[in-house]
């Protein structure tokens, strides 16, 4: 596993992680914070905490299927787990 990119930004009070998925399998955890959790190619899973978290794909250049069970496709490229870390 290839470490991720973690940017941390403020808005005011609020402050969000930016968390950068690589190219490979990555495994995302929480922050205390508002997460936003850039996806990538590869299986990847994002877990949130408290706040609100964010997932996107708006660099693959591609159609991503959601599911509610909190499984993201991006076709032949991978597969995500989004969800949350309960307390």
């Amino acid at each position: 596993m290839t470490p991720s990119n973690v940017q941390f930004v403020g808005f005011g009070e609020k402050i969000m992680a930016k968390i950068i998925s690589t190219t490979g399998n990555d495994i995302h955890i929480r922050t205390a914070n508002n997460d936003n959790f850039i996806g990538n190619v590869g299986k990847d899973i994002f877990l949130g905490g408290a706040g609100i978290d964010i997932a996107h794909y708006s660099t693959l250049g591609q159609a991503v299927t959601i599911w509610t069970s909190g499984f993201i496709s991006t076709g032949y490229l991978g597969m995500t787990y989004f969800g949350k870390l309960k307390p």
